[in-house]
């Protein structure tokens, strides 16, 4: 910067003059806010053209810009390098940020910070740079640029009102000194009157305060002086009510203590009720197909029963052999049978033979019935009819033996042998008598002849079948077949109904067995049921034959219980509460209220404190005339130009800021007060951004080369507060230069629909 320029700069920036209202006595200053509806041109002075990070954070050799005067938006995404670029210049004007605890300071891994800010005189064109490398250097550039860029303002002033992002925006601290210190360096004294007028009331109000922190004020030491007495008084009494207190205290935790173990055994026993619950369904369940199971078992096992006795009733009637002896039992059974056919055949065969031989004997007999008169015929005939007799005579004592004796059987076959063979003798001597001449007679006693031989074997085959019909039912009567089977046959049609009889009942045992089995199996997985069951029931504490309702009426009487443990519960511990508040308060209390002085240093602290409220007195009434004017004129521009922010930013919500102490509060559209404490956090973002903006309209001699950073301010802001938001800032920007940092495209957007000649960056 030339020497000419610096000069002008200089004149630019001396300050106006205070003048004096001889009628009043009071100072005033020429400065003044920008009004809310004034037309003022764009500012035109020193300006942040470009800020060029040589190494910071993770930046090297990184360039930003170029600006310009007025209002500028820089536009990038998440970790573009917004916050930090706000952080460098500040850092490059007014040092690096320190790494303390979890701060982040911003330090390069492979280098040290670096940077410098780039700054340009908007009337003349004229360029100065300024930077930084190590803290303890300081600030490095040409002394008239540092004087015109910093030279009026401090680090606190700078991070308070010129550096903003949304956790700054929720309060404004030390508000009341930097408004002190815009206000003096824009009326160009030393000493801010408002700050020495604040600090002389504080000290004055703290020597007349009856604040227990204020231990040196009259009315403290005079109430320490005639107040110990009582005041021991009040404080062991205070001290017995807090005892008794403390012991109710003790006595409900241990209670609560107490009452949430119950409720925890309770929680227990309502969830092992539950599952009481629901195994005794599915118990229940499982019973109830058992028995089910069982009752058909037992309805089948009484059919099988009733089948096993009627095939028992048909199997008596037959010999009870085993089923090896059956084998044998039919071998002998078949044999008889065989002998028994064999007898038959042979009966029938002689019986047809018989009745033809006795036919042809009728014919003949009829016909020579004349001719048989001679002695020699007759006589010739006597032999073979001997025979023929003694034949069947044997016969008929053979088969009289065998029904006589039994056991004569081989005697009975021998004499029935003998008479087939008498038989044959006859027949023999028939062929070997003297032939007689052809006539009626020999052919009717041939015929004769035939026919007894034919009766004979006849009835020698009719006697033994006889004697084998004997044989059989001896055999049946020895084999224990009843006397009503008389045959071989017949003993086999027993034995098949017997193997039947056995076999049906076989199957009936067997499947009476599966029945019974069935049973048992039923009742031993009732019976498991019914122990399971008993067993979940004491598990729950009922009795082991409970029935689903006694444990529904258990379990509900168990909620009823807990909702009751709750109750109290709840009841105790708002007591816990109410007590532990009393006793903090007590305790507070009783911090504040302990005599720890006597009454002879009380006197002494009482003339210490009347020697310096004279002193303070003195020094009041010299600056008090100050401390009006600056109070009645500057104070309230400042107010009353955020108030207009504040309304023009929240469209008419909120009318008004106000001072309130030590803070400020704003005004609702009903005229109503609220602290910061009591309002959103998008409102008080706005009351504070309100605040700033108006502190720096009214002092627009300070600061003016400082850039105004707001990184994300908007973020809590709906699109209305937004839009006022966007037309505060640009009014802020027509006296100073406002950089707004933003990833929302949204707030791009705005900005450039609320006001004009936005100069729009993207990083």
């Amino acid at each position: 910067m030339t020497a000419k320029h610096a000069a002008q700069h200089s004149k630019k920036k001396a300050p106006a003059q205070p003048s004096i209202d001889t009628s009043r006595g009071l100072m005033q200053s020429e400065s003044a806010c920008v009004p809310a509806n004034s037309q003022v041109e764009s500012h035109a002075g020193i300006y942040l053209q470009r800020a060029h990070m040589t190494a910071f954070g993770r930046f090297i050799d990184r360039t930003l810009g170029p600006f310009k005067p007025g209002l500028n938006v820089v536009y990038g995404p998440n970790e573009a390098g917004k916050t930090t670029a706000r952080a460098f210049v500040g850092g490059v004007l007014f040092g690096w940020p320190e790494a303390r605890g979890s701060r982040n300071a911003y330090k390069p891994r492979a280098a040290s910070r670096e940077g410098s800010l780039l700054f340009c005189d908007a009337a003349t064109g004229e360029v100065g740079r300024v930077s930084r490398a190590r803290n303890a250097e300081g600030l490095i550039g040409d002394d008239a640029w540092l004087a015109a860029v910093c030279g009026d303002i401090d680090r606190e002033t700078f991070q308070t009102l010129f550096s903003l992002d949304a956790d700054e925006l929720r309060s404004l601290e030390a508000a009341p000194d930097i408004s002190a210190k815009l206000l003096t360096a824009g009326s160009g004294t030393k000493e801010s009157p408002a700050h020495v007028a604040s600090a002389l009331d504080a000290r004055i109000a703290a020597l007349m305060s009856r604040a227990a922190s204020e231990t040196e004020s009259f009315p403290n030491l005079k109430r320490e002086l005639e107040g110990v007495k009582e005041r021991l008084l009040e404080t062991r009494a205070q001290a017995d009510e807090l005892k008794a207190e403390d012991i109710e205290l003790r006595a409900l935790l241990d209670d609560r203590e107490r009452l949430q173990r119950e409720l925890s055994t309770l929680d227990s026993k309502i969830e092992a009720m539950a599952a009481c619950k629901g195994e005794l369904s599915r118990i229940d369940s499982t019973r109830h197909r058992l028995r089910e199971e069982m009752a058909s078992a037992q309805s089948e096992l009484r059919a099988c029963e009733a089948d096993a006795r009627a095939e028992l009733a048909a199997y008596a009637a037959t010999p009870h052999v085993s089923a090896e002896d059956e084998a044998r039992l039919r071998a002998s059974l078949e044999l008889l049978s065989e002998q028994e056919d064999a007898a038959a055949q042979r009966l029938s065969s002689a019986r047809e033979a018989y009745e033809q031989a006795r036919g042809f004997w009728e014919a003949r007999r009829d016909a020579a019935t004349q001719a048989e008169k001679a002695p020699e015929a007759r006589a010739s005939r006597t032999a073979p009819i001997a025979a023929f007799r003694a034949a069947g005579l044997l016969a008929v004592a053979a088969f009289a033996l065998a029904l006589a004796v039994p056991d004569a059987l081989p005697v009975a076959i021998f004499a029935m042998v003998a008479s087939v063979c008498c038989v044959g003798v006859g027949a023999l001597l028939i062929a070997k008598a003297k032939p007689t001449p052809p006539s009626s007679n020999v052919d009717v006693d041939s015929a004769r002849a035939t026919m007894v031989a034919h009766k004979s074997t006849y009835d020698s085959r009719e006697g033994e079948v006889m004697v084998v019909a004997d044989q059989v039912r001896a055999s049946l009567a020895q084999l224990g077949f009843s006397s009503h089977v008389v045959t071989a046959r017949a003993a086999l049609r027993e034995l098949g109904v017997m193997h039947d009889a056995r076999e049906a009942q076989l199957r009936a045992d067997r499947a009476r067995r599966q029945a019974q089995a069935g049973i048992d199996n039923a009742g031993e997985e009732l019976a498991r049921c019914e122990a399971y069951r008993c067993e979940c029931l004491k598990s729950v504490g009922l009795a082991g034959d409970s029935s689903f309702d006694d444990v529904e009426a258990a379990a509900f009487e168990l909620a009823q219980k807990r909702a009751n443990l709750d109750e109290r519960l709840e009841g105790m511990i708002s007591r816990v509460g109410q007590l532990r508040q009393i006793l903090s308060d007590g305790e507070r209390a009783s911090e504040l209220d302990l005599l720890k002085t006597q009454r002879a240093q009380i006197i002494t602290r009482q003339t210490d404190s009347a020697h310096e409220l004279v002193r303070l007195l003195l020094a009041k009434r010299m600056v008090s005339g100050a401390i009006e004017a600056w109070g009645t004129e500057s104070q309230p521009k400042v107010y009353e130009r955020a108030s207009h922010l504040m309304e023009l930013m929240t469209a008419g919500a909120w009318a008004g800021v106000a001072s309130s102490g030590s803070d400020v509060c704003a005004i609702d559209s009903f005229g109503a007060q609220f602290p910061p404490r009591l309002l959103s956090l998008g409102t008080c973002q706005q009351l504070y951004l309100a605040l700033r903006i108006a502190l720096l309209e009214c002092a627009p001699e300070v600061g003016t080369a400082v850039p105004v950073l707001a990184d994300d301010i908007l973020v809590n802001f709906d699109d209305d507060r937004r839009a006022g938001a966007a037309r505060a800032l640009a009014e802020l920007a027509q006296s100073r230069q406002v950089i707004v940092f933003t990833c929302h495209k949204e707030v791009v957007s705005t900005f450039n629909e609320q006001a004009q000649n936005v100069h729009v960056l993207d990083i």
